[in-house]
């Protein structure tokens, strides 16, 4: 499990047998009150001059939409309420995605929409100027304006808030000002095309109750308050999050649903029976295997489309054995990618090259490692390490396709004499030795973003958080250039040449494969749409078939 405790784990203490996973399905069941292929996503646009003036238009419905209804959802962790704070990661979306809004949105394929912002211009390639929309309340009541943009900035750079996105607007943003009640400017350190996409579409950009931040002493976690088209309703901590339609939400119409309950399940096998026997709606981050036991499902629509993510292998390279480059070039002509994508994913995943994989516009311009065992040795000759060595990877238990991946990372190394005993350990205690430096090598996943520059900048940055990977002087100005670069051409081509970089030199994640959503849900649930990251969910425009 990760760092949070569920309540099924605090009272059971163990893993539940198929009896009891069965029996706790239905006691669920009894207890709770549409497709589009992501694909080779479109490139997020650059910082336009001038923004659409309109909101993003709804999905045409296939069916005339239905008002009414609760969406139960099956997670494996508890969602937090406050985008300032992480409280378990991607799950922390459920609840963020519906209950704030943020100056811009990203759709399904990571294209800028309006949100509060009705448009935006940049005058200079260091400002960026928003007018806001009019007449937007928060669920207590609070009226939304250019004043409360300029406090949730404020709010996200304060220590005492610990925001996640904190080192993000500190590296980007030299001041933000309310021009007026409609008018909102963030002045820029370097031009930056990648800011609207991964600062202000998304937790850093999520706007929160001035209000509220003072009456629950700056900790939104369990009372989240925004401008979403759900509000809070309750919030148990291991047990399960709720929302509320909010009668007052600006784009008229939306919702359809009257509420949203998540129910915190970390067993996968009680999640699918939970599907199968409609104790709940929707169920994400679900095993190729269980996948191919729901298709013969009549009552459940299964997914997996590509999605911008990687599983693969940072190491260490701020000591040996990782420091030298023909060693972790020796690691990756001996990882046979093709056949994790195979034995573990079902085929699902598709076997990596670069770091970028289909849904960026520049992808395919990278060759990446084959299997080639005799490379491998030669390369760990040159090294320094002819005869192997013994190493540690560390995973997160609360991820179980990654042991999978680790054992047949485990075997695969063992032909050229590397040694690797797996660490499985909760998330809290992994995300700390991998900050402090304390670690050989981490098999793990994680998101590239809606722009590649996050990832870039999340692992790579010379501070970043995260400790091990060092990128060279020349490769950190071509960085800094393709994000100053505005041109979406002339970005692609950077980017290419920055993924050709840290593929050879192997410089932060050795992508094994490229992700895939992987949920399932009732066809009951109509209008949904699988998002650019499988760690995104919106359910603003769906509705539950009677």
């Amino acid at each position: 499990m990760g760092e949070d405790q569920t309540y099924w784990a605090k009272k059971l203490g163990r893993r539940l047998s198929r009896r009891e996973a069965v029996g706790l399905a239905l006691r669920v069941g009894m207890s709770v009150g549409g497709l589009s292929l992501l694909g080779c996503a479109a490139a997020p646009a650059a910082t336009p001059t001038k923004a659409p003036t309109t909101p993003k238009p709804g999905v045409t419905p296939a069916a005339k939409p239905v008002y009414g209804g609760t969406l139960r959802l099956a997670i494996g962790a508890m969602p937090g309420e406050d985008p300032a704070r992480s409280l378990s990661g991607a799950f922390d979306h459920i609840a963020n995605g519906q209950m704030y809004n943020n100056l811009i949105f990203l759709d399904e394929k990571a294209r800028l929409r309006p949100e509060l912002a009705i448009s935006w211009e940049t005058p200079e390639p260091t400002k960026v100027v928003f007018k806001l929309r009019q007449g937007v309340k928060f669920h207590d009541g609070g009226d939304f304006n250019a004043s409360v943009g300029k406090v949730n900035y404020d709010r996200q750079l304060s220590p005492d808030t610990k925001a996640g996105s904190r080192r993000d607007l500190e590296l980007a943003v030299q001041s933000v000002q309310a021009v007026d009640e409609s008018t909102l400017m963030y002045v820029l350190k370097a031009p930056s095309a990648s800011f609207l996409v991964n600062t202000m579409a998304d937790k850093a950009g999520a706007m929160v109750s001035p209000a509220a931040v003072e009456k629950f002493k700056n900790d939104l976690t369990q009372n989240g308050v925004g401008t979403g088209p759900f509000q809070h309703k309750a919030w148990l901590s291991g047990e399960r999050q709720e929302m509320v339609r909010f009668d007052g939400y600006w784009q008229k119409g939306l919702p359809y649903l009257d509420g949203i309950s998540t129910m915190v399940v970390p067993e996968e096998t009680t999640r699918k029976i939970m599907l199968q026997t409609g104790g709940v709606d929707f169920a994400h981050d679900l095993s190729v295997t269980t996948l191919d036991e729901l298709k013969g499902s009549p009552q459940l629509e299964v997914q997996s489309t590509p999605a911008m993510g990687i599983r693969g292998i940072q190491m260490n390279m701020e000591k040996p054995p990782f420091d030298k480059k023909a060693v972790r070039q020796a690691i990756a002509y001996a990882i046979d990618r093709q056949a994790i994508a195979q034995s573990v994913y079902g085929g699902k995943f598709q076997p990596a090259e670069g770091t970028f994989g289909p849904p960026y516009w520049f992808y395919g311009k990278v060759k990446g490692y084959s299997l080639d065992l005799e490379k491998a040795r030669t390369k760990l000759a040159e090294g320094g390490y002819p005869t192997g060595f013994e190493v540690t990877a560390i995973i997160r238990s609360d991820y179980p396709d990654l042991m999978p991946v680790a054992e047949a990372i485990q075997a695969m190394l063992s032909k050229i004499g590397v040694r690797i005993k797996i660490q499985s350990m909760e998330q809290a205690k992994y995300a700390n030795l991998w900050k402090q430096g304390d670690y050989d090598m981490v098999i793990g996943r994680t998101s590239t973003g809606a722009d590649p520059q996050a990832y870039v900048f999340w692992y790579l940055h010379p501070e970043s958080t995260y400790k091990g990977a060092k990128v060279s002087p020349e490769a950190w100005q071509l960085i800094l250039k393709a994000d100053q670069t505005y041109d979406q051409e002339e970005r692609g081509k950077l980017y290419s040449e920055v993924d050709k970089y840290l593929t050879e030199d192997v410089v932060g994640f050795m992508t094994i494969v490229y992700n895939s959503t992987r949920l399932a849900y009732n066809k009951r649930l109509k209008n949904y749409i699988p998002w650019f990251n499988d760690n995104r969910w919106n359910f603003r425009e769906v509705w539950i078939q009677t």
